[in-house]
């Protein structure tokens, strides 16, 4: 990713298309999303429901502030429905147990 061929590709797909996105590895486990960045508009985190710990997105965006690497959105994603509506969200805070971080909402409500 650091070679120059991948600053000509990035360059090339940005002449033929509205949108590129580019999956990499989560932050917090390789640098590869920030060494792709300065390459990009901003990156685009993407947690799960229930699962990833609010202090690793807090992490993750204070590297990104760091780095000089624009936020462009946070992604939701595994949010399990509840009954038959099309979505849910929820504001406020889960009660976690002691030692623990918390999580981002799982929309079971």
């Amino acid at each position: 990713m650091n070679q120059p061929a991948f600053r000509t590709y990035l360059d090339r797909w940005a002449q033929g298309y509205d949108y590129v996105l580019i999956d990499t590895p989560p932050m917090l486990g390789l640098p590869d999303t920030l060494a792709v960045a300065p390459y990009t508009d901003g990156v685009i985190l993407v947690v799960e429901g229930g699962k990833t710990r609010l202090n690793d997105v807090e992490r993750s965006l204070q590297n990104a502030r760091v780095a000089n690497v624009s936020v462009l959105g946070i992604v939701l994603n595994k949010l399990a429905r509840t009954g038959d509506s099309y979505y849910a969200y929820a504001y406020g805070t889960a009660d976690a147990k002691e030692g623990t971080a918390p999580v981002l909402p799982t929309g079971r409500g």
